[in-house]
């Protein structure tokens, strides 16, 4: 006997020994398409391939290929939970609806309106208006063109170009085939490929070089709206162009582009004939001295009239310029950086006291030279300037530094910035005393494990940080790509952790104030033991929270699938568990304020709690036990609970309604100083009540 086994069968084994032998007939269409190897199954419908699913088969990475796989090596499924491929594309249309719902807000009210418009754009016609993009492409096109949109930037989404979008999709799908695990970056893979076709393929999105001239509203007003598009697929991310002030810009006048290797180095903007301003990539109005001849030698081929604000820029270049001569002749041979003394002096030249020791040099402080001109401008290499620093006493500032890494540094008493810099790795760096701000170029920081204050993780990579234990201040990790966090004990202030990647913090033991874990994927918190203030678990996922004793005010548990907090004793403030699946809280003593327990299946008793400060409502609870409870400094809400007895409570200070309710002893009730309600209810002693301050509902018929 054999089994034919094909992927069009849906989990049928057919025996060949057995198949009935029939003659297809051309005209019978209806049999043709349902025979399958000669079994005829009128009421089978014609199978699509590649949609089975053997039962009992654990499906792997090998059995996915293309943008599919892509998206398991990037998105992290757990597809051993998966039936058939079909659950990749459902994994994927959940993360879509994730991008769809969220608010990307940015730093100007210009940028939140233009991002909503563009996205809008992007969204309709990718998820709605083009079926023939799977769901995993989708989120691979979604996913890279909103990846840069942060609240405190104002970076907008590229342009939308159905056929170049097409183009960069086809030629992915090609050069996955030909390495299934590339890691591309869509987004500049669609860009350049957007840059070549605006160039008129006078020079590939990487390698032209050269100036781009966009013509205004008054030059060609026929092609305006695509000269828009150009000049925003063609600014710089820190120019205003990239997003609203390209359309009232080209009203105004013209603007012309300087690329060199398909990246923009200068932009000037013109109203009517005369140039209005020079910028380069730091958009600071100033003119890069790199590019300075650039721009005289273009201003005057086109015998360009220049404004009053522009024959400033120029000038103050022309004067930054004589004094970078200056500098380089003070500076002289020293630029070169030869040995440690190079860098001792050009330290002290720039007022940074610079200290030998016997591992290298304690600086007082780091930044680009105060002024109009950097580093680069003088020709030094940062990388060599920064080799031998082994200490930076007070704040560091790498932004706009073209070091990578920082090889020796182990220490920094301050601030320490790495926002817009190109450091990639600082692996002996052990210490931040103050505030820390990461990059998206930064990989690694191996040595870390102490940061005093903030530490900013925002937009981040995944950051090597392996041993970092402390963080004095606030940790934010939007939309951060970080996975570990492992050896992290402490949190000092504020826990932000909605948004992150990070499965599990297993050796953190504080949070300092408030704690947001809504929404996120951890799910092992097993050695925290105390949060300051707020914590927010708002339909978290059945976290480890077991050895947690204390949350400082209010605790968010509403819909969440927490189920044991088996060694809470307190919480400081409002307590929410309203349909949470919350089964042992076997130690909790004090709730600080108003106290939901409502549509709580699980919970069957607090056994050790003995004062609410606040309400406390447990209508449709499954709670049968409040054998400590002595006092409720709010109202009580018990009506249609399942509480049989309330044998040690004394006091409630707000209103008691005990009506519909299964309470049959409340021997030592002494006040209620708000209004009782007993209708409906088994309470037949309250010998010891003195005192009711509001009024008494006790008819079965109210």
């Amino acid at each position: 006997m054999f089994l034919l086994i094909s992927k069009y069968t849906r989990d049928i084994f057919v025996e060949i020994n057995r198949l009935p032998i029939f003659r297809i007939n051309d005209n019978n269409k209806s049999q043709k398409q349902n025979i399958r190897f000669g079994v005829s199954c009128p009421n089978l419908a014609p199978l699509k391939q590649d949609t089975v699913s053997f039962k009992g088969t654990v499906l792997k990475k090998s059995d996915f290929q293309g943008v599919d796989l892509s998206v398991i090596e990037k998105f992290k499924p757990n597809i051993q939970q998966f039936k058939s491929k079909d659950d990749l594309q459902t994994f994927a249309e959940s993360k879509i609806n994730e991008l769809k719902e969220k608010d990307f807000g940015g730093r100007q009210e210009e940028t939140t309106i233009q991002r909503k418009a563009m996205l809008k754009e992007w969204f309709d016609y990718v998820i709605k208006e083009n079926d023939a993009y799977s769901n995993t492409q989708r989120l691979v096109i979604l996913s890279a063109i909103t990846k840069d949109l942060k609240a405190n930037n104002d970076a907008i989404p590229p342009v939308l170009n159905k056929g170049i979008l097409a183009q960069t999709v086809t030629k992915l799908e090609e050069r996955l085939k030909v390495n299934p695990k590339e890691n591309f970056d869509f987004n500049k893979m669609y860009q350049n490929n957007l840059r070549t076709a605006i160039l008129d393929n006078a020079g590939t999105g990487e390698t032209m070089t050269g100036w781009v001239i966009i013509p205004s509203f008054g030059h060609d007003p026929e092609n305006f709206e695509k000269n828009v598009e150009k000049l925003k697929t063609l600014s710089h991310n820190s120019w205003c162009t990239k997003s609203f002030n390209a359309e009232p810009y080209l009203r105004e006048g013209d603007f012309h582009v300087y690329l060199e290797n398909g990246e923009p180095k200068l932009g000037v903007r013109f109203v009517g004939d005369e140039v209005q301003e020079i910028q380069g990539e730091k958009n600071n109005s100033k003119i890069p001295q790199k590019y300075l001849e650039t721009f005289k030698e273009h201003q005057q081929e086109y015998n360009m009239k220049l404004s009053y604000r522009a024959k400033s820029e120029i000038q103050n270049a022309e004067i930054t310029k004589i004094e970078l001569q200056n500098v380089k002749r003070e500076l002289g041979s020293v630029v070169e950086l030869k040995n440690i003394d190079d860098a001792v002096k050009i330290f002290d030249y720039f007022g940074i006291k610079a200290e030998k020791k016997d591992d290298g040099l304690v600086i007082s402080a780091y930044k680009q030279p105060e002024g109009k001109f950097d580093y680069e401008d003088l020709g030094i290499d940062e990388n060599k300037l920064l080799y031998y620093v082994t200490e930076i006493k007070n704040d560091a500032s790498f932004s706009h530094s073209l070091a990578t890494d920082l090889p020796n540094l182990k220490t920094i008493g301050g601030n320490t910035f790495f926002l817009n810099s190109n450091i990639q790795k600082a692996d002996a760096l052990e210490y931040v005393g103050k505030n820390l701000i990461a990059s998206e170029k930064l990989k690694s920081l191996r040595s870390l494990t102490t940061i005093g204050g903030n530490a900013d993780f925002n937009t981040s990579n995944d950051i090597n940080l392996e041993n970092l234990k402390t963080i004095g201040g606030d940790i934010e990790l939007h939309n951060s790509k970080i996975k570990k966090l492992n050896k992290l004990e402490t949190i000092g202030q504020d826990a932000e952790f909605s948004t992150s990647i990070i499965e599990e913090l297993p050796n953190l033991k504080s949070i300092g104030r408030n704690a947001n874990f809504f929404p996120s994927k951890i799910k092992n918190l097993s050695k925290l033991e105390t949060i300051g203030r707020d914590a927010k678990f708002y339909r978290s996922e059945d976290v480890n929270l077991d050895s947690l004793v204390s949350i400082g005010k209010y605790a968010n548990f509403i819909d969440s699938k927490v189920s044991k907090l088996p060694n809470l004793k307190s919480i400081g403030g409002n307590a929410e568990f309203n349909n949470s699946l919350i089964s042992d809280l076997r130690n909790l003593e004090y709730l600080g304020g108003y106290s939901n327990f409502s549509g709580v299946q699980n919970l069957k008793e607090l056994p050790t709690l003995k004062e609410v400060n606040g309400d406390l409502y447990l209508v449709f609870s499954k709670i049968t036990n409040l054998d400590s409870l002595e006092r409720i400094v709010g109202s009580a809400e018990l009506s249609r609970s399942c509480i049989t007895s309330l044998p040690k409570l004394e006091v409630v200070n707000g209103n008691a309604d005990f009506g519909c309710s299964q309470i049959e002893k409340i021997d030592n009730l002494r006040e209620v100083c708000g209004d009782l309600r007993l209708g409906f209810s088994k309470i037949e002693n309250l010998d010891n009540l003195g005192l009711i301050g509001g009024d008494l509902f006790c008819s079965n018929s109210e």
